[in-house]
């Protein structure tokens, strides 16, 4: 009596083993990025034509920083001011500001105090810098701050 019911139990268990793999691959992928819902990091609307220099520099080292500035006359053309006025590879520079501006983050609280950011090298005196500025302008327009990483595969920024 009990070879009756196999029958009707391994085609019931083949039609539901069926089901499951057609609905996981109807099943929609969802990148991690939409998942998490990551924001840019730098200002909206801002574009890599509106920079027009970049300043890099460790940690309390402002005096120390590598500077790269856009040519006045020729858009195309970046110069490292701050060892000569050297041209710099503008390919790179551009590939960099496409990288800079196209950073995506999870928001963190501003108001963490320092004691927080310390543990990840976020202070002012212990983060890598990348400052862009607009033409003309004091202020940067993005300010990012490069940290150490919690994880061979992570970055604090």
């Amino acid at each position: 009596m009990k070879q009756k019911y196999v029958a009707p139990l391994a085609v019931v268990f083949l039609i539901l083993l069926g089901l499951v793999v057609f609905k996981q691959m109807n099943k929609p992928v969802i990148e991690i990025t939409q998942q998490v819902k990551l924001t840019a990091l730098a200002p909206e609307g801002l574009a890599k034509t509106d920079i027009a220099k970049i300043e890099l520099y460790s940690g309390d080292n402002a005096e120390e920083k590598l500077t790269l500035a856009r040519n006045d006359a020729d858009a195309s053309v970046w110069w490292i001011t701050s060892h000569f006025n050297a041209p710099a590879n503008a390919e790179k520079v551009e590939k960099f500001l496409d990288t800079a501006l196209a950073l995506e983050g999870e928001p963190r609280d501003k108001n963490a105090g320092e004691v927080a950011l310390e543990s990840y090298n976020l202070t002012d005196d212990t983060a890598f810098h990348v400052k862009g500025f607009k033409k003309g302008e004091a202020t940067a327009a993005f300010d990012v701050l490069v940290g150490k990483a919690p994880a061979m595969d992570q970055v604090f920024m």
